[in-house]
């Protein structure tokens, strides 16, 4: 068998059995040493490359500088890949299918890049182009909540809120009225309705369809969005009990609220 250099300097060695025990002790220590010293300088080199990592995603762009589409990504995610046909349904996943001019804020910081922007009310993402004419998107804003993006004359924002069964969800939210005490939002949707076919020759198929789906939101000062319906009587439980009181004496005149216009209206009047 062969031997190592390590066991034939073990019997070269003249030294008394307790020194070569010694000596063989000290090379495994010194072994154990390098062993511990790779794997701590492989795990450094991890903690960098992560911290490095980590670093990245979190970079602060800032945004008064003129930027361009390359850097934009920067604050993109690649946009939902789940294809959908859409050729055999109705209506349009987008309620704009162009690309709009947009602003964008982060953190009280604007962009002064021309930006093309469309809001995708199935998948609830806003999707990115390079320009106008483009058709379709491969990227989408970061869904962040101290991302702003307005554009068709609505500035969307990602938020945490509560729905009427107390549960708290996520998504895009439109600001319609920056109230003093209160703000209100609305969550607009594409639903993918199914379709049907037709049961007898006198019956037509019946198409699966998007359709529109508005939800209402109100924000008082230290809590989230809760969503209401559009009656007197679900927004009389988030008022102040002195809002509660003027709301009463606005029944009449708000008796029906069937429009986000209305509804402005009545918050309007409430914080006079």
């Amino acid at each position: 068998m062969k031997t190592s250099f390590l066991d034939q300097s073990w019997r070269k060695d003249k030294i008394s059995g307790l020194s070569a025990l010694a000596k063989r002790t000290n090379y495994a220590q010194l072994t154990l040493f390098f062993v511990t010293l790779i794997m701590q300088s492989s795990t450094r080199l991890l903690l960098f490359l992560l911290f490095s990592v980590s670093l990245a995603g979190q970079t602060n762009l800032n945004l008064n500088n003129s930027i361009s589409f390359e850097t934009v990504k920067i604050m993109t995610q690649k946009a939902n890949q789940s294809k959908l046909d859409i050729s055999t349904i109705k209506g349009s996943p987008y309620f704009n299918d162009q690309f709009s001019e947009a602003k964008i804020e982060r953190e009280g910081e604007e962009a002064t890049a021309r930006l093309w922007l469309r809001y995708n009310g199935y998948n609830d993402e806003i999707e990115i182009a390079e320009n106008p004419s483009q058709k379709t998107a491969d990227e989408a804003l970061l869904k962040e909540k101290n991302i702003r993006a307005t554009f068709d004359g609505k500035a969307y924002q990602y938020n945490q809120f509560r729905s009427k069964t107390g549960k708290k969800e996520e998504g895009y939210l439109v600001l319609v009225h920056p109230g003093k005490k209160y703000l209100l939002y609305t969550r607009e949707q594409k639903v993918l309705t199914e379709g049907r076919k037709a049961t007898s020759s006198l019956d037509k198929d019946i198409p699966p369809r998007f359709i529109e789906a508005t939800t209402y939101y109100l924000k008082k000062e230290g809590d989230i969005p809760q969503e209401f319906d559009l009656k007197t009587k679900s927004i009389r439980a988030y008022l102040s009990p002195n809002h509660q009181a003027k709301l009463d004496q606005l029944k009449k005149q708000f008796r029906r609220i069937r429009t986000a216009d209305a509804l402005i209206e009545l918050f309007q009047k409430l914080e006079e």
